[in-house]
């Protein structure tokens, strides 16, 4: 017990030792800066904590900011509205993944809504026969490949950057089954049944508005966000 007590006595100023090591770093103007910084997060109220907490964010990029020629106050703005912003400021709640499989279902389903309301209505205000709507099997097909990748994409710019796959794996990755899903579309087209024949509107329409219901289940059941809504940031 004595010992970790002792070692959490320490970290405080191992953490300080380390922001005085980039402090050391920094031009004259920045120190300046700095000080000006530290006063007006002190003036609104902050904490010893939360100060360096806030100085171990800033500090890495306003050396980084130096070495491109770039001061600190074309960086964050200025030192006293910055400080009283940090100051009071709430730490924000860490990011959560949705479950990528049923991400991509509800999105799946989605997108099966959207496509099929779109074949119905050209077929609807086409003078082509009303046959020439898209096979259910090709719609879910297109659907939830469509799904799959958009999925993988969202939750992928979610993931911190060094984390992360390297951009052109994802790009080739979803090339491929875009042209995957294109093919077997197509190939669809020449088999004859039930579930790759044409859908008349009507059918169309009828799937549109299941497809639409199972989508507003999954995302009650499971507090989904929208495909619509913006992405939370890092």
């Amino acid at each position: 017990m004595a010992k970790q007590a002792k070692q959490q006595a320490q970290q405080p100023a191992e953490l300080e030792q380390t922001v005085d090591e980039m402090l050391a770093q920094l031009t004259k103007k920045n120190a300046e800066y700095v000080v000006k910084f530290r006063r007006s997060m002190k003036d609104s109220g902050a904490d010893e904590a939360k100060e360096t907490d806030a100085l171990k964010k800033m500090l890495p990029e306003m050396i980084k900011g130096q070495q491109e020629g770039k001061p600190a106050t074309q960086l964050f703005g200025p030192a006293v509205e910055g400080g009283s912003k940090a100051a009071t400021a709430r730490p924000k709640d860490p990011i959560q993944q949705q479950p990528f499989w049923i991400s991509t279902a509800d999105l799946g389903f989605t997108f099966l809504a959207i496509f099929a309301v779109l074949y119905g209505l050209i077929g609807s205000f086409s003078k082509v026969s009303s046959n020439q709507g898209g096979g259910f099997a090709s719609l879910v097909i297109m659907s939830f490949v469509a799904a799959l990748v958009f999925t993988y994409y969202t939750q992928w710019s979610l993931t911190p950057k060094g984390e992360r796959p390297k951009f052109w794996f994802i790009a080739i990755g979803g090339i491929i089954l875009i042209i995957f899903a294109s093919l077997a579309s197509s190939y669809l087209t020449m088999v004859k049944s039930f579930l790759t024949s044409p859908m008349n509107n009507w059918g169309l329409f009828i799937l549109a508005v299941i497809a639409y219901g199972v989508h507003y289940l999954l995302k009650s059941r499971y507090h989904l966000r929208s495909f619509f809504a913006p992405l939370p940031r890092q």
